[in-house]
């Protein structure tokens, strides 16, 4: 037994780092255990990072050489004797490391006069017995497993929740050897049988029951002075800079989490550190009274400045909303244009078990309150007309404005800190965005409703804040026509943008949200965007959100009078009266309080219907609404059971936290330019974006169902496909599907990618089994004929398609078709692209007429609804035109391929013309009209001559088949004389053909056209005495005519 402080190398995307564990050596294993701020460890309260078990591993002592690579001295290695992996460890110094090396060799290769405990026999059969079915050496089996693992090592009183205590659906092996080599493993009992819940199971990370109580030390943390010095910190490269901030805003919001549920979870806060402010003197430095927010209780701890509401009104909860929305805001602007004399505080709000809290960094010393009406502070003055201006809510002048004049422009209320001479911190900011005045009576100014600030940015002219207060007209009717224009013309852009599926990621709570607050659109108008949508899957979409919220504003209701011990039974009746498919009193609650609650909530005028929801899809949704966690194992579905939850279901009741920001404004629009980055085939920069941004999601997790982990993974993973690095794609692609949330809709697409992998491998079983994967996922999360399997049943079309497997490939187009006419109808693009591709798949299974009725539906689609579409008309004709001729109905077949032709020409692409021009010459040929067919051939060869500068690979095949055809061509048209000549010297002739010759004729094919060659050639043949000798010429020079003319014929019949 050995314990102490190292530094372990962790490999990552970036290359590595070091980072200081405290490292536990027992019999067989070397635990590592993450440090915390304070360097205080517990060996049983410290979170385990690593296991490594030493059986597997050979232990080896880096050499001085070596270090150099590390950067480091004193280094040791362990080597997994299985797979390519290395730890590498660090001691501060020699004789560290000598104790270390020697403490874990006696423990890999022990002394044979030790005496064995029962424990270690009993590690070593099951180490064996894991191993034997760990088949793919991954160090974790299937839960399923579990008896048969049992069985072999004849332990068979265990528990498998006690291995399985998150019901994740995985036993750890190193959970496993820990219990079968402990003291009290007999102990466990048998789990108790229970029916199967309706809710299919959700994959979720461990978390505790709650979290644990912030311990305050004995000098606080200074957050603000931590945060404002690493922002204007210049010697940090920007992504370093923006791990840093998202780890200690990751602090910050784990404190702040901690201590608001430690005074929510106790009923006295005595004795933990926190105190009340019984002075006052925060509320008068943040804004807070209890005229504007009543009914609040002041805590101080760690730091921090905690005011809690544990019965909000609505009033109070928009106002602290307003804050938190401003101050961020002001912190981008800030940020983006170096404006450091201005500061905004670090700060959250916090909404757990009805009460909402905003968390606030505390000044280590008093800061001086300002007033900005008497204030001749020119710093503040210029720094703030200066952010005012770039969030467009003061007009773009050159004019100075004194400081006398400044509470004219500034947002009523404001309110300023001086912390020292040369930093102004601004606080009081709810007032700070112009009013949403439309629909209300806003003589007083004071409107509770607020556009919101990235709409306001985005608006053509700049908006007051300070309106509606009888002193400005014009300003008044300003706002009044932004509030306009966001209803009337907004509004329906973004239902317009839905529906045409330029949001096709959008699936959750997550991304809607994202989406909606990207363009200005505030939450309150989901019954506006309901009414405007038409499409099925958007309305079950806006109706699930509406839904969500909905029923968040009633839990938090009944849990805000509730006792500590009350909240589970709480929020599991809640949860099964909302998703339980089948029970009486879950209907009779959906039609009698929560569909009349929505209705006023959102302004809808007709009810909607319970069953256009799709109950996992709420449930997804009010997790991610409400922080509660639920982890079910059993993933059969009972439609039967009136009662889906059980007690050992939750997992947790969670805080839900709204930060001012998450990293620095700089690496999040690193990461939102991937997007754009993508579109632009510029893959390779997108993907060091999503790099990015997996980086900042490991420093600052935004959800704790790891969602928006998963999705990065799976860009990452399709970016990595895209640039031909298969290895690397299916690493990312694994790590999504061991790592994301199970049964969200985004995991399917971690499946397709892992699919096409596995296609360019030749594992077509593999293919198969994550396709029905990914398939089930989606059904489950967003129900049948969903438009997220389109891109699932389209991928699966073109790998079978690309293996051969025809009738596989037709049923998956069948099946997109039915998702299409459920979603968007028959008259769209997607049904189109798809009927064209199930002709081209049933005209290689041998029926052209049912292959030809598909492409004059597509067409049909394309000349109705598409006209502008011009390519892909062209592209429809030309493939009825070939499948015509081999039809062999020559005439519709040249019909069709004019039309085609004609497209061809509005198009102007000279590729597209060549292909064009070849058909028409094909069709008639097919009609015995050669000399047109000749025509048409001689324009695709000049077409080659003009587009293709250079002699490359696909230039020189397409003159060959077309110079082929010429040749061929002319033969047919060749006159009576001309082809008893050309028979003779072909038949009787005794010419050979020497390479030479052979390639002296290519030349003179590419320089000279096919078919004026030819008439040049049987001229010199008959006209040999005439005056005018044409043998004279420089191209028969070399060689003679008749040598020339069956080298073409040779040409002509060459492959």
């Amino acid at each position: 037994m050995k314990s102490g402080k190292l530094l372990k190398f962790s490999p990552n995307i970036f290359g590595g780092k070091w980072s200081e564990k405290w490292v536990h050596l027992d019999s067989y294993a070397l635990r590592c255990y993450p440090m915390v701020v304070d360097q205080v460890f517990s060996l049983h309260g410290t979170r385990l990072s690593k296991v490594i078990l030493l059986q597997d591993y050979t232990l080896s002592v880096v050499v001085p050489n070596a270090e150099k690579r590390w950067n480091k001295k004193y280094c040791f290695q362990l080597v997994d004797k299985n797979k390519d992996i290395t730890k590498t460890f660090a001691c501060n110094n020699e004789q560290e490391l000598v104790e270390w090396v020697q403490a874990i060799q006696q423990n890999i290769s022990p002394r044979f006069d030790v005496v064995v405990s029962e424990g270690d026999k009993r590690w070593k059969v099951a180490h064996a017995a894991f191993v034997k079915l760990d088949t793919r050496a991954v160090g974790k089996i299937d839960s399923s497993k579990l008896r048969s693992l049992l069985d072999m090592i004849s332990f068979l009183t265990s528990l498998q929740q006690y291995l399985d205590p998150q019901l994740t659906g995985k036993i750890s092996q190193v959970d496993f050897l820990d219990w079968v080599s402990s003291s009290d493993w007999d102990k466990t009992s048998e789990p108790q049988c229970e029916v199967a819940p309706v809710i299919v199971p959700v994959k979720k990370p461990a978390s505790p029951a709650k979290p644990p109580p912030v311990s305050v030390p004995k000098s606080d943390t200074d957050w603000n002075t931590r945060y404002w010095g690493l922002l204007g910190s210049t010697e940090l490269h920007t992504s370093a800079k923006g791990l840093l901030v998202a780890q200690l805003l990751k602090e910050f919001r784990d404190a702040a989490e901690g201590l608001v549920c430690c005074i929510m979870d106790s009923k006295t806060v005595s004795g933990v550190n926190i105190v009340r402010d019984s002075k006052g003197l925060r509320s008068k430095w943040f804004g807070y009274d209890e005229k504007s927010t009543p009914g609040y209780d002041v805590y101080l701890g760690n730091g921090l400045v905690c005011f809690l509401w544990r019965s909000p009104s609505v009033v109070v909860s928009k106002t602290i909303g307003h804050d938190i929305r401003s101050s961020r805001a002001v912190q981008q602007v800030i940020e983006t244009h170096n404006i450091f004399a201005l500061a905004v505080p670090l700060q959250c709000v916090i909404d757990y078990c009805g009460a909402r809290a905003i968390v606030i960094g505390d000044f280590c010393s008093a800061p001086a309150i300002i007033s900005i009406e008497n204030s001749t502070t020119t710093v503040f003055t210029s720094k703030a007309i200066e952010v005012l201006k770039h969030l467009n809510l003061c007009p773009l002048s050159n004019e100075p404005i004194d400081a006398m004049s400044i509470h004219q422009v500034l947002p009523l209320e404001t309110q300023l800190l001086c912390v020292d001479q040369s930093l102004f911190v601004w606080t009081r900011l709810r007032l700070l965005c112009s009013p949403d005045v439309l629909d209300e009576n806003g003589d007083d100014g004071f409107s509770l409703l607020k556009l919101r600030p990235e709409y306001i940015q985005q608006y053509h002219t700049p908006l007051s804040p300070n309106v509606y207060r009888g002193s400005n007209p014009h300003l008044d009717n300003a706002v009044a026509c932004a509030s306009h224009y966001l209803q009337k013309s907004i509004v329906p852009a973004i239902v317009a943008r839905l529906e045409a599926n330029e949001y096709f990621h959008v699936i959750d709570s997550h991304a809607f949200t994202r989406i909606l607050h990207t363009d200005g659109i505030n939450m309150r108008y989901l019954g506006r965007i309901y009414e405007l949508s038409t499409l099925k899957h958007i309305r079950r979409l806006i109706l699930t959100e509406m839904l969500a919220r909905t029923a968040k504003v009633m839990l938090r209701g009944m849990l805000r009078n509730a006792e500590i011990d009350e909240r589970r039974a709480i929020v599991l009746d809640f949860f099964n009266l909302l998703c339980s498919p089948t029970n009486p009193e879950s209907i009779a609650f959906f039609s009698n309080e929560v569909l009349p609650t929505l209705m006023v909530k959102f302004g809808l005028a007709i009810q909607p219907e319970r069953s256009e929801v799709h109950l996992p899809q709420l449930f997804m949704a009010m997790e991610y609404h409400t922080g509660v966690l639920f982890s079910i194992q059993n993933s059969s579905s009972i439609p039967s059971l009136e009662t889906p939850f059980r007690s050992h279901h939750l997992i947790a009741i969670q805080p839900l936290t709204c930060a001012i920001i998450t990293s620095t404004q700089a690496c999040l629009i690193a990461v939102d330019s991937a997007e754009s980055a993508l579109a632009d085939g510029q893959f390779e920069e997108a993907l060091a974006n999503v790099k990015l941004g997996l980086a900042l999601e490991q420093a600052y997790p935004t959800d704790c169902g790891r969602i928006q982990w998963c999705h990065l993974l799976v860009c990452a993973a399709e970016l990595l496909l895209e640039l031909n690095d298969y290895q690397n794609a299916d690493t990312f692609a694994q790590l999504a599907i061991e790592e994301g949330p199970m049964w969200h809709a985004c995991l399917a697409k971690a499946h397709v990618v892992a699919m096409k992998l596995g296609h360019l491998k030749g594992d077509s079983q593999s293919v198969s089994q994550l396709l029905d994967r990914a398939k089930d996922i989606v059904l489950w999360h967003l129900g049948p004929n969903h438009i997220y399997l389109f891109d699932i049943y389209m991928t699966a079309v073109d790998i079978w398609i690309n293996r051969s497997e025809w009738q596989k490939a037709l049923a998956y187009c069948d099946a997109s078709l039915q998702v299409l006419k459920d979603t968007y109808g028959r008259k769209c693009i997607p049904f189109a692209e798809v009927r064209a591709k199930q002709a081209m798949i049933v005209q290689k299974l041998g029926n052209p007429d049912q292959a030809l009725s598909m492409y004059e539906d597509s067409l049909e689609i394309y000349d109705t609804s598409f006209a502008h579409l011009i390519t892909c008309r062209a592209d429809c004709c030309e493939a009825m035109a070939n499948l015509l001729l081999e039809m062999e109905s020559n005439q519709a077949a040249y019909t069709m391929a004019l039309k085609a032709h004609s497209l061809r020409k509005q198009s102007c692409d000279e590729d597209e013309m060549l292909v064009s021009w070849m058909l028409l010459g094909t069709c008639a040929a097919a009609l015995r009209e050669y000399f047109r067919a000749i025509e048409y051939f001689k324009s695709a060869w000049n077409c080659i001559k003009t587009t293709s500068s250079s002699r490359n690979d696909i230039a020189i095949d397409q003159m060959k088949k077309v110079t082929r055809e010429l040749i061929a061509l002319k033969i047919q048209v060749l006159t009576a004389e001309e082809r008893q000549c050309f028979n003779k010297l072909v038949k009787h002739s005794d010419l050979e053909v020497s390479n030479e010759a052979l390639e002296y004729t290519i030349g003179q094919i590419y320089a000279i056209e096919p078919c004026e060659y030819m008439d040049m050639a049987f001229r010199a043949l008959s006209t040999e005495n005439e005056a005018t000798d044409v043998t004279t010429l420089p191209v028969f020079q070399k060689e003679s005519a008749a040598v020339q003319l069956l080298a073409m014929f040779q040409l002509q019949n060459s492959v």
